[in-house]
């Protein structure tokens, strides 16, 4: 089987566009770690708006959260209690 200049060309490129993406990817590793997790309290929606009666508070929520590798939470207001 004959290989075309097509072919040759097509393949030509792919190996210098592989050639040129470990550096790259090496250079946008950095911005990655920028990034900040954070876990927002409607992801608890079934535990803190639970009927007739919520299984879980505001400060339990938060309690979990502080378990986890995040850097924030983000309170709903609509879970809060009347009472604050």
């Amino acid at each position: 089987m004959r290989t075309t200049r097509r072919e040759a060309l097509a393949a030509g490129a792919a190996a210098c566009v592989a050639a040129a993406l470990p550096p790259v990817l090496a250079k946008a590793a950095p911005l990655a770690s920028k990034m900040k997790l954070s876990l927002a309290a409607y992801s608890y929606r079934d535990y803190l708006g639970a009927k007739p009666a919520p299984t879980m508070t505001m400060m339990q929520f938060v309690d979990e959260a502080a378990k986890l590798p995040l850097d924030a939470v983000e309170l709903t207001s609509y879970w809060f209690p009347d009472q604050i």
